[in-house]
This record gives C-alpha cells, structure tokens and sequence, in this order.
C-alpha cells in the first residue's frame, strides 16, 4: 500500500493517516499501455506546516481503535460493509470536516447523530462535534507488528514471537514482557510460564504453555498454544493447536490441526486430525 502520513515534526509518534491507496489501484493499466503509475494525493490534506511522508513500505495491520461514536456511524451508514474497504477512507476523507458531516444528511443519519450528540444547554459544547477529528496512527518498526485474524496466522504469529523471544533471550535483550518465573527454552524455541509441570521425557518444540499446566510423561508438543491450568495425560501428542483454559486432555490422544474449547475434557485415546477453520471439539 501506498499510505501517506502527516505530522508536525520528525519526533510525531502519533501522526495522523491523510491518504491510503493500494499498490494494485495506484499500478494498474487499465488501457493496457504502460502509462506510468499514477498517485492521486488530495492537496487539501497538505499541511500549510509540518511533514507529509508518502511510503510504500508500511502495512496496514488492520488493528483499529475507534472512538464511540463511529459504532453510530455504522448504523447510520448502512452502506459501509467492510472496515478497510469503506470505513476507514470515509473517516480518512471526512477528518478534515467535521463528525457531523461524516454521518451524512439523510434524514435516518441525522436523527442517529442527534441522537448521538444531543443539544447541550451550552451552545458551543454542542458545536465542538462539528469540528474535524482525527485518524491517527502508531508506526511499528520491523517485525514487531504481526497480522493474526485466523487460527493458522495466530499459530504461525506465536511461532515467529517465540523466535524471536528466544533470540532475544539470548542477547539479554527484552522483546515481549514474560511473567515472573517463565523459562525460554532456545535449544526447541519455546516458553513455559510459572508453575509448569513436566512429565517424564515431554518434549516441546515452538511452542507456549501457559502457568499452572500439567504435561504428563512422554508428551510431544509441537506449535502448540496451552493456555492456563490444562492437564495433559501420558503420551499425548498435539501439533498445529490451540488448548483453551483448564483443559484436560487424556492419556494417549493424537490431536492435529484442533482447537479446543476452555474447559473441553478429551477421553483418552481419542486420535483427531481436523481444521482450524472448522468449529472447535
């Protein structure tokens, strides 16, 4: 994506987002005749002062925080569908005018706005929601922002932090915050949170066991997420999952490719290979 932002010096941590325009939109040729890419930045949205960067090597994470109003908006905007496709250009456009305007003038929206924003005894408190608002954004240098919407992302995301973490571990340098009492294994790059017990011969590979979880002898974990206070049999084997809270799970199952449920008991014996897309067992 192309994505331009505006900040009023260098040192801005938190500049606001004037302009978002996709490689494929800016690059296409529609014509078919090598015409040359064509960047359609709104001079409006210059600031008279300060610094506009245009960059095209950042990415949107699709990791919004709204203000209260916007939920309204939606409503009164039934014609926004999709968060990244129609939500955030409206806001990025309409930041420059007002809320008030963002809602719209047909009559269903300015009821919803009224009604959002109703009158105040103090005229200009009323008026202060006519004035432009912001979309801001915080810039994540590296790898450090990661995009985690589906169930495979996640575990792939918790691969690529206990990696991390782990070489970090060993320069001594903090990456995430662990909780007192965790231990980094680097040889197999995994986590265990405090109060783990390890059966007998358990072996962990790119994975994260949270606190209070019992593993049983011979266990074989592999990119797994455990989360707290589950208990694990003799002889299970997990790979490519996520274990909810106070799971037991018992001795001798084979799972792959499964979530589990919080507080879900699995019969001993039970050999599962499913689909993270499908609903959890």
């Amino acid at each position: 994506e192309y994505i331009g932002l505006s900040m009023s010096d260098a040192s801005d941590s938190l500049p606001r987002v004037v302009w978002k325009q996709s490689k494929l939109d800016a690059e296409e040729d529609v014509d078919m005749v090598g015409s040359t890419p064509k960047l359609n930045f709104p001079k409006p949205r210059l600031l008279s002062s300060g610094i506009t960067r245009i960059r095209t090597d950042w990415h949107d994470v699709h990791v919004y925080c709204f203000s209260p109003w916007v939920r309204k908006l939606c409503l009164a905007r039934p014609s926004l569908l999709s968060i990244k496709n129609d939500l955030i250009p409206l806001l990025i456009e309409t930041q420059f005018r007002s809320i008030k305007l963002a809602f719209g003038m047909k009559e269903e929206a300015v009821e919803i706005y009224q009604k959002t924003f109703p009158l105040s005894k103090d005229y200009q408190e009323e008026r202060k929601h006519d004035r432009e608002f912001a979309v801001r954004t915080c810039v994540v240098p590296g790898t450090k922002a990661m995009r985690a919407c589906t169930l495979p992302a996640y575990l792939m995301t918790c691969r690529e932090l206990l990696t991390l973490t782990v070489l970090d571990g060993k320069s001594k340098k903090e990456y995430l915050s662990l909780p007192a009492g965790a231990k980094i294994n680097s040889k197999f790059h995994s986590v265990l949170s405090s109060n783990v017990e390890l059966g007998e011969k358990a072996q962990i590979k790119h994975s994260f066991v949270d606190r209070g979880t019992k593993l049983g002898a011979k266990c074989k974990l592999n990119n797994v997420v455990i989360m707290k206070n589950a208990t694990l049999g003799d002889n299970v084997i997990l790979q490519n999952a996520v274990v909810g809270e106070s799971c037991v799970i018992g001795e001798n199952c084979s799972l792959s490719y499964v979530r589990i449920a919080h507080g879900k008991s699995i019969p001993s014996g039970t050999k599962e290979k499913g689909d993270l897309s499908m609903d959890e067992i």
